[in-house]
């Protein structure tokens, strides 16, 4: 099973594809090898927003790698996982569907 090894920084724009401004990630494949990706491989688009501590956010995400022929939609397990700390930021494990299913994390700062 191959994987997404990502250290990404992206800003989100309401009802739009995320825009990536700067960002390194790497494809990893079932038998280890690690390919690197470049910012057009990478396509995110919010599917859901939820209002969380008071503002509103997307949730759910549709994620596209059409080079590895990946199209998935993530859920969180909780639309509310917010946490209050120094930095404020959304945390929490998701599913995902789509090309391929399972189960993640997703970190989220800057909303």
């Amino acid at each position: 099973r191959a994987t997404l090894e990502d250290n990404v920084h992206w800003t989100a724009r309401v009802g739009a594809s995320v825009l990536i401004n700067a960002c390194w990630y790497n494809w990893i494949s079932a038998d280890g090898r690690t390919t690197p990706l470049l910012g057009a491989a990478l396509l995110m688009e919010p599917v859901r927003r939820a209002t969380v501590n008071g503002r509103q956010m997307p949730v759910a995400w549709r994620i596209r790698i059409p080079g590895k022929s990946v199209d998935i939609i993530t859920q969180p397990l909780n639309d509310q996982a917010w946490m209050t700390t120094s930095t404020p930021y959304w945390e929490g494990p998701i599913a995902f569907t789509g090309t391929t299913s399972g189960v993640g994390y997703l970190e989220m700062t800057g909303y």
